[in-house]
């Protein structure tokens, strides 16, 4: 039931990801569509014991919080609510808030020579994170002028991201390199290790982040202090440099080359105003990694 509550998550993101897309019958079908998976998933997880009581208490309350920050339009309200809602997504996307267990789907392995152990552990507070700050908090949020929101042609910001993709992967893997930290180390992982990776990869943490420190941060930013942050390049830095420090439970390193990693996708998604090619552009770059360099670090 475990992996069965994983997958449910993983269509009830893609289901809302898409419903964002559509627009008229077929947007309210596959928002039903994607309500019916979450309750899926919930469901699952609590019968296999992945969520308690306290997992859904903090899941509601979140989304009361998130639903709150909806609604605001005073800045210093916003900016209250929006302190709220980092410190509690934070702490549910560490597993810092009790009620949450993982599900085990991969064991302690090494799979390149040199390499320190990697395993694939799956937790629903993180995901769930990025699905009710994209569902309920920035639902009909006007976060920009019209001539602001208009998007680049969909191959122009392909393009942008697959260019951003190669910049991103280069600096932070010559810096690492540098630091002795991964080394080249192409590599053919067998198809589950692969498929459970790159699933977990996209949905739990390329779309979480993503979702928390570009689609909503960055625009919380905007609103909460329109006159402070006026260029697109403040909200950049500032969103980049609390990204970075939320990866401090890995270290230092890890700080650094989150940092550096963030800077690509907030320009990613300031430049294409689609949370789409941010998300596509950490997971390239997190793909690439793992597929071409020491994953995830060379052993001290």
């Amino acid at each position: 039931m475990g992996q069965a509550a994983l997958v449910a998550m993983m269509m009830t993101i893609a289901a809302f990801v898409c419903a964002q897309n559509a627009r008229g019958h077929v947007q309210q079908v596959m928002a039903a569509f994607g309500f019916a998976l979450a309750a899926l998933a919930l469901g699952a997880a609590f019968v296999s014991e992945m969520i308690g009581a306290q997992g859904v208490m903090a899941f509601l309350l979140f989304g009361g919080a998130c639903y709150v920050y909806g609604r605001l339009v005073r800045p210093k309200a916003i900016v209250a609510m929006t302190v709220v809602i980092f410190v509690t997504a934070i702490l549910l996307a560490t597993h810092q808030i009790p009620g949450f267990h993982g599900q085990a789907l991969l064991a302690p392995m090494t799979i390149c020579e040199g390499c320190q152990k990697f395993w694939l552990v799956g937790h629903l507070d993180k995901p769930f994170v990025g699905l009710l700050l994209f569902t309920i908090a920035l639902r009909g949020v006007t976060l920009r002028s019209k001539a602001e929101t208009a998007r680049p042609p969909f191959l122009q910001s392909a393009r942008l991201a697959v260019i951003t993709v190669a910049v991103v992967t280069l600096v932070v893997m010559a810096v690492l390199s540098l630091l002795n930290v991964v080394r080249w180390a192409p590599k053919a992982p067998d198809a589950t290790t692969v498929v459970m990776f790159l699933a977990l990869n996209l949905f739990f943490t390329s779309f979480a982040e993503e979702v928390f420190f570009r689609m909503f941060l960055h625009d919380a930013i905007r609103r909460g202090a329109p006159e402070t942050f006026d260029r697109p390049w403040k909200i950049i830095a500032l969103s980049t440099l609390l990204f970075g420090l939320a990866h401090a439970g890995g270290g230092p390193l890890l700080i650094l080359s989150a940092t550096l990693a963030g800077l690509g996708y907030g320009y990613v998604y300031e430049k294409t105003k689609r949370i789409e090619f941010a998300i596509a552009t950490h997971f390239g770059v997190n793909a690439i990694h793992f597929f071409l360099f020491s994953y995830p670090r060379l052993a001290p």
